[in-house]
C-alpha cells in the first residue's frame, strides 16, 4: 500500500472524515503522482497537545506550539519562537532542518530532502 493508499484508509477511520480530503486524494491515487502544490494544499495546522504520534515522528520539541502535519505523516513543528522545525528519525540517524523565513520555505526543504522521492519514487 502505498503514502496514499494508506493517507485515505487512514483518513476514513477517523470518526469526523473528512469528505472532501478523501476525494482529493482518491485523484491524486487517480493521477498516479503528486505534486509540490498537492503535498502544500495538503497541511493542517494541529495544536500539539492534539496531535496523534505516528512512528515516523522522532519527537516533538518541548519549545512546539503547533504541528503541521501533511499527507503521508510528514511533520513540520512551529516553535514558539515562530521557527519551523522538520525531524525524522530514518534508521538510527536524526534529521533536523531549521528555518526562520517562513512555513513556504521549510516545506520546499521538505519535499525536497525526503517527500518527493517517497510519494514519486515508483514513478522514476
Amino acid at each position: 500500500m502505498n503514502l496514499i493508499e494508506l493517507e485515505i484508509e487512514r483518513e476514513t477511520q477517523k470518526k469526523d472524515t473528512n469528505q472532501q480530503k478523501i476525494e482529493n486524494l482518491k485523484s491524486i491515487l487517480k493521477r498516479g503522482f503528486v505534486t509540490f502544490e498537492d503535498f502544500q494544499d495538503s497541511g493542517r495546522f494541529i495544536p500539539t497537545d492534539k496531535y496523534e504520534f505516528e512512528k515516523n515522528i522522532a519527537y516533538i520539541h518541548p519549545e512546539c506550539r503547533t504541528i503541521v502535519r501533511y499527507m503521508g505523516g510528514f511533520v513540520i513543528q512551529i516553535m514558539k519562537s515562530d521557527a519551523f522545525v522538520y525531524m525524522l528519525k530514518k534508521d538510527e540517524s536524526l534529521y533536523v532542518h531549521m528555518e526562520d523565513d517562513g512555513l513556504a520555505k521549510m516545506e520546499q526543504k521538505v519535499w525536497d530532502a525526503v517527500a518527493n522521492e517517497k510519494f514519486n519514487k515508483e514513478k522514476k
